[in-house]
């Protein structure tokens, strides 16, 4: 009880919170600590690869360099208008790039009367 009465206000709440949440069932880490995820941590979880991850621009936070993502912030973004904007402008500049890429003709080798010995 003594280590109650020196601990600062910001502990006390802290405890009195974690206290609550255990008693309504949640867990209190649960409730603290918000799962951040790497491109491939994501790519498993929703089964798509890794390009996939930042081709769509899933929401990043960036620690040192280092691309990080918010795992709630990710399964909105799923469902989200954005997203589905985003793959038909995707598919749109796939289809157009594919209309102006043309592939040459195949040429075949055919001997000539000065090719031949």
């Amino acid at each position: 009880m003594a280590s109650y009465f020196a601990a600062s206000d910001d502990r006390k709440n802290a405890a009195l919170k974690a206290a609550m949440n255990a008693l309504n069932g949640k867990s209190p880490v649960e409730q603290t600590h918000e799962l951040y995820l790497n491109a491939r941590q994501i790519a498993q979880r929703y089964r798509i690869n890794e390009a996939t991850v930042w081709r769509w621009k899933f929401p990043a936070v960036s620690w040192g360099g280092i691309k990080r993502y918010k795992a709630s912030d990710c399964d909105a973004y799923l469902v989200s208008d954005q997203l589905k904007k985003h793959r038909v402008d995707l598919a749109t500049k796939r289809a157009t790039e594919k209309k102006q890429k043309k592939t040459p003709p195949l040429t075949f080798y055919k001997p000539t009367s000065d090719s031949i010995d």
